[in-house]
């Protein structure tokens, strides 16, 4: 925008920059806000919770789709806390898949790329632990039914959660 005036003002970019426009450009770089970089813990949670809304959305927009089609739909509310689990630990491992094959993780900069088999398996072997476990316990793991304005309002508060808690600028 400062260029636009400048060039109204009939002052050239040569002058406007000092002469040297990546300097200028390196300048007007550092000045931008940063975003916040997640790490840790709080990188993990924001995957699952991510997962979980979009869990809950597609919940809502099942149901209400079923309820529009004259549909009961009761047995499409219905959602298991092993579902909750695998679409939590199932994201987790996904993203670090993901993220390990493109060469990037949450808590070093760029490396080599290339698929890393070897992470690639360390997460399959969780996911398939998680699931074996998830599988076990399915009998003793309640299964709620949730309608789908709850489904709404849950996923709602995860995208506001997620805006407000995960993706603030510092």
């Amino acid at each position: 925008m400062r260029l636009l005036e400048a060039q109204q003002k009939g002052i050239s970019a040569s002058e406007l920059f000092g002469g040297d426009a990546e300097a200028f450009a390196q300048s007007v770089v550092e000045t931008l806000p940063t975003a916040r970089k997640l790490e840790g813990a709080a990188y993990y949670i924001m995957i699952a919770w991510t997962a979980l809304t979009i869990l809950f959305l597609a919940e809502a927009v099942i149901g209400f789709g079923a309820q529009f089609a004259g549909y009961d739909g009761e047995s499409l509310n219905r959602i298991s806390v092993l579902a909750i689990i695998l679409v939590a630990a199932g994201a987790i491992v996904l993203t670090e898949i993901f993220m390990k094959s493109l060469g990037k993780t949450a808590d070093a900069g760029p490396q080599k790329p290339g698929i890393n088999l070897k992470a690639i398996g360390v997460y399959l072997v969780i996911m398939v632990v998680v699931m074996v476990a998830g599988f076990s316990l399915r009998g003793m793991l309640p299964v709620f039914t949730v309608p789908p304005w709850v489904s709404l309002v849950l996923c709602i508060i995860g995208f506001l959660g997620l805006r407000f808690i995960f993706l603030r600028k510092r």
